[in-house]
């Protein structure tokens, strides 16, 4: 089972949550659903959830209402968050878009934005020309329009163990085969996972080489040339999760994987440098997958909200935007990870 790992099933989750919170998917309602709901979602048991929501409680993130429900608590507010700047680029794409600002966008995404995040990635990703860029509802709409679009029931999926939650779940969903490979400090065994390639009919590989969620492990380079040189010989799609987009902490460069354009999905978020509740995320992608993605996009969502990406696309412009992850990336990725996650409380 792609479950079954060193680490409690029940610590897994609630680290899924931390991320959930910390991107703001409750705050609309400041309180989180019932755990029996939650243990449906996870497709767990009702114990496993409670252990889940009691590892959060011990940590002081929630906080319980008899009779009433599990509530978030005030959480940490980010010391560098940038509300003078960012108040005057709202007041601008207020006054220079007006309406338009917030009318239906294009279902792909506010083509300034695409043309910012297309200039910043020309050194970091290979054969960018000859690529297309998705704007998504954060990483996780993606992973639901490529496994929804691209895989058929009975497909090989590998990822690694542990994994990202959601993904596991949205695949069993898809009704794809999953194999998994561990994770380790450096990246799984080179021997393991070319077996696995050469073994199993895979269609795709979801991976997070980078600053990997749950483990913070990142691949080494030899690892990394493996996966793209697997990926080539065996014409497996390759959807490489960087959850963390451009921060770095001074120790992990953005380096995808050089993988051939064709083959390679490469996902990134602005969740943990902008606006964690503006959920914008990027998919760069092969001309052929970006058409099946923006048709499943289209159905999903019949149009991309235009106000935030506008906002976004003048911050990175502005140069404020290089000045916060500069700041953002003095800090150890712990510490980073300790304030966005609320771990640092209050009542």
């Amino acid at each position: 089972m792609a479950e079954s790992t060193k680490k409690p099933l029940y610590k897994t989750i609630a680290q899924d949550l931390k991320r959930r919170i910390d991107e703001g998917e409750f705050d609309k309602e400041n309180r989180l659903p019932a755990i029996r709901d939650l243990a449906k979602e996870y497709l767990t048991t009702a114990v496993t959830m409670t252990n889940a929501i009691r590892e959060l409680d011990e940590e002081g993130l929630l906080k319980k209402v008899l009779g009433s429900g599990i509530y978030l608590k005030k959480r940490a507010v980010d010391p560098f968050f940038p509300v003078d700047d960012l108040k005057k680029i709202f007041i601008s794409v207020l006054e220079n878009e007006g309406a338009e600002a917030f009318e239906y966008g294009d279902s792909s995404g506010f083509f300034g934005l695409k043309e910012v995040v297309r200039e910043r990635m020309t050194k970091k990703l290979n054969n960018i020309k000859d690529r297309e860029i998705l704007i998504t509802s954060g990483s996780q709409q993606a992973l639901h329009l490529i496994f929804s679009s691209m895989l058929k029931v009975g497909d090989w999926v590998l990822v690694e163990e542990p994994t990202y939650p959601a993904a596991i779940r949205i695949l069993k969903e898809k009704g794809a085969q999953i194999e998994t490979v561990k994770m380790k400090d450096g990246g799984p065994d080179i021997k393991e996972i070319t077996r696995i390639f050469d073994s199993r009919p895979l269609k795709m590989a979801y991976l997070m080489p980078r600053f990997h969620t749950p483990t913070g492990f990142s691949y080494d380079e030899k690892v990394k040339k493996t996966v793209s040189d697997l990926s080539k010989k065996h014409g497996v799609y390759i959807v490489e999760d960087n959850s963390y987009g451009e921060l770095d902490f001074e120790t992990h460069k953005e380096v995808p994987l050089t993988v051939e354009a064709v083959l390679h999905i490469y996902l990134s978020s602005f969740s943990k440098t902008f606006l964690s509740g503006a959920r914008i995320g990027t998919c760069i992608c092969g001309n052929e997958v970006y058409e099946k993605l923006t048709k499943a996009k289209l159905d999903h969502d019949l149009s991309s909200p235009l106000f935030f990406q506008m906002v976004l696309a003048k911050y990175i412009m502005s140069g404020h935007y290089d000045t916060r992850l500069k700041e953002l990336n003095k800090l150890s990725k712990n510490k980073f990870d300790e304030i966005r996650q609320g771990m640092k409380v209050s009542s």
